[in-house]
């Protein structure tokens, strides 16, 4: 029985929140000539920045709402979200987030994780969500090579023959400048804008009170 499976990621957008309706658009694009098999969206890490202000004053969460409104299935949050930020989070997303603190999600045959595993189902592929160098498959784990921010989005094809995943081709795709921002993420980026903001005159608020 052969599978396919078509894995679309972004990694190391350090807050570049402005740039994701472009990225969206890119991404809705792409995966609109996917003929056949499973497509899943994943962030592989670095969404976040502290330099970023409103990275920092929502500590972390404005990428990650953002995230799930673009409907990526599963981002790495470790070291960009705090316990705080999660936890105000709750259960309001699609989105599934692993950290250190919950390193690994399983969804059906596919793992994805944070960091290698000890031991590999031969029946599951692990997708490790972390930034490397290269893209590549080895003892059923797929490691994912890291991007230029949101100007970039990779895609990796597999495919499962016989029970055993292969890795059929990658790339990674630049975002073309005169790519339009689509309304839908542009308006949640607003939104989302507009509530760091008021978060940070509270902030600003608090700390004058003596």
């Amino acid at each position: 029985m052969e599978k396919s499976l078509t894995l679309l990621y972004t990694a190391s957008l350090n807050g570049e929140i402005d740039a994701l309706p472009r990225l969206y658009t890119a991404l809705k694009l792409l995966r609109g000539r996917i003929e056949s098999g499973r497509t899943i969206y994943v962030d592989a890490g670095g969404a976040c920045s502290p330099d970023a202000w409103h990275c920092a004053v929502t500590g972390g969460r404005s990428m990650i709402v953002a995230l799930d409104g673009m409907g990526c299935a599963v981002a790495n949050v470790n070291e960009v979200l705090d316990p705080e930020a999660r936890e105000k989070l709750g259960d309001n997303l699609a989105l599934t987030l692993i950290d250190a603190a919950y390193p690994s999600h399983i969804s059906d045959e596919l793992i994805f994780a944070i960091a290698p595993p000890h031991g590999t189902d031969p029946d599951q592929l692990t997708i490790l969500l972390a930034k490397g160098v290269t893209t590549y498959l080895r003892d059923r784990v797929l490691h994912l090579s890291d991007l230029r921010g949101a100007s970039q989005f990779g895609m990796v094809n597999l495919e499962q023959i016989d029970g055993v995943w292969g890795l059929a081709n990658y790339a990674i795709h630049d975002i073309a400048p005169a790519t339009p921002p689509d309304p839908t993420i542009a308006g949640a980026v607003d939104f989302i804008l507009s509530e760091a903001r008021y978060a940070r005159k509270r902030q600003a608020g608090d700390a004058d009170t003596p």
